[in-house]
């Protein structure tokens, strides 16, 4: 939750000044510390911090121990944790695209294959499933997708 409220802010044009925050977010195109977010984006940012409780994050470190990071800058819509998850392990259709938005139209982010292993840890959103992927015990990817009911899809449903 941490990284996905400071991407936001990031994207705002936030200057971070602890050692986590310039380690995982580039400071070279900020413009300030004072920003006066969209009411829209100050909402998404309030739910997370509701959501973040007590959770605290070493903002001394300087890396943040948390899978995907780099797939996760580069989507277009930020998924929301749901504190729980769900997995398909080895899937069993057609493949499909991971999306980085939650638009058929949006940048293609991966391709699931079938074998492939997909997490669920992030609130839908519509119809739009958060997906992060992994393919032989690697993580190749995130993204968004519009899935059916993955009873009779995958291999097996852990979570």
């Amino acid at each position: 939750m941490w990284f996905t409220r400071n991407l936001i802010i990031d994207r705002a044009g936030y200057c971070f000044g602890s050692a986590l925050g310039r380690a995982v977010f580039d400071n070279s195109d900020c413009t300030g510390r004072n920003l006066i977010l969209p009411p829209d984006v100050l909402a998404l940012v309030e739910a997370i911090l509701d959501r973040e409780g007590n959770c605290m994050v070493d903002t001394t470190a300087t890396t943040l121990d948390m899978r995907d990071v780099e797939w996760r800058k580069r989507m277009i819509d930020l998924p929301m944790p749901v504190g729980e998850e769900s997995t398909c392990i080895g899937w069993l259709k057609d493949p499909f695209p991971l999306r980085r938005a939650r638009s058929e139209d949006a940048p293609k982010s991966v391709m699931v294959q079938p074998g492939d292993t997909l997490l669920f840890q992030f609130e839908d959103v519509d119809a739009w499933s958060f997906v992060e992927l992994s393919r032989d015990g690697a993580e190749v990817g995130v993204g968004w997708a519009v899935l059916p009911d993955l009873g009779e899809d995958c291999e097996m449903i852990a979570g």
